[in-house]
């Protein structure tokens, strides 16, 4: 069964729908590609799709503890590419979390992003991860 529905909608942009919820998005290409630039590309959809992936299984794993995970957030960084083999090389991600988190907490936060993430372990790009401890 389709969840979601992608559609073209001309000048290289795209309009998707999560049918289960009617949510919409859109995709476009960077100017430098011919696009308007005025959306996400795929590059960074995959870069920001990394990113849920790791802050869902960051904030599982803190909020099972009974710890808040409640406004950490992440930026996505620069997206790697090898134009001769098409092919995303490395994705940097900082991750900003609650600076209250102790040193045991810390570490088993950051294995679960760098182990416990279905999207991250399917692609084979580098995750080029820095995490600061800075949320209030």
């Amino acid at each position: 069964m389709a969840t979601t529905k992608v559609v073209y909608q001309g000048n290289y942009r795209f309009e998707a729908t999560q049918l289960a919820s009617g949510e919409k998005f859109h995709s476009d290409m960077p100017t430098s590609a011919g696009g308007k630039g005025e959306y996400q590309n795929p590059a960074d959809m995959l870069g920001t799709a990394v990113i849920y992936c790791t802050m869902t299984t960051m904030a599982m794993a803190a909020e099972k503890r009974g710890l808040s995970f409640e406004g950490s957030y992440a930026e996505l960084g620069n997206i790697e590419e090898n134009s001769k083999q098409i092919i995303i090389t490395s994705i940097e991600i900082t991750f900003h979390l609650r600076a209250e988190y102790d040193d045991a907490t810390r570490k088993r936060l950051e294995h679960f992003a760098h182990n416990a993430c279905y999207v991250g372990n399917t692609i084979s790009a580098e995750k080029k991860f820095t995490f600061i401890y800075d949320v209030k």
